[in-house]
């Protein structure tokens, strides 16, 4: 082999480990991402709870209802965080089905060069 043809030869090998080390970072940085965002979910219900509580219990103290009105916020706060969970979960299946036809994408392309 000679010497151009090896230069070249390297050249190649480091453009692809280049190209999968990037992928790599890229594939991290949508883990933490998504990681943030999941953990946040647990405060979100646990503030929507709270946050139904404590408005039920002033209505309460206010109409000297107690404790229908903290009941009712209450589950209001729970449903509120429910919601933001489903919405979660369907935006997660969304960027999952996403990343799949990309890489469906990036494999037929890879095929398509090889062959």
């Amino acid at each position: 082999m000679e010497r151009g043809d090896r230069w070249f030869s390297d050249g190649l090998k480091r453009g692809k480990r280049d190209q999968e080390i990037a992928r790599i970072d890229q594939d991290g940085k949508r883990m933490w991402r998504s990681a943030l965002r999941y953990s946040a979910l647990g405060l979100e219900m646990g503030v929507a709870a709270a946050i139904g509580y404590g408005i039920g219990w002033w209505l309460d103290s206010r109409f000297g209802t107690r404790p229908y009105l903290m009941l009712v916020m209450l589950l209001l706060g729970i449903a509120a965080g429910f919601r933001g969970l489903i919405r979660a979960a369907r935006e997660a299946a969304r960027e999952q089905d996403e990343q799949d036809e990309q890489d469906k994408q990036d494999k037929q392309d890879n095929d398509g060069k090889q062959g």
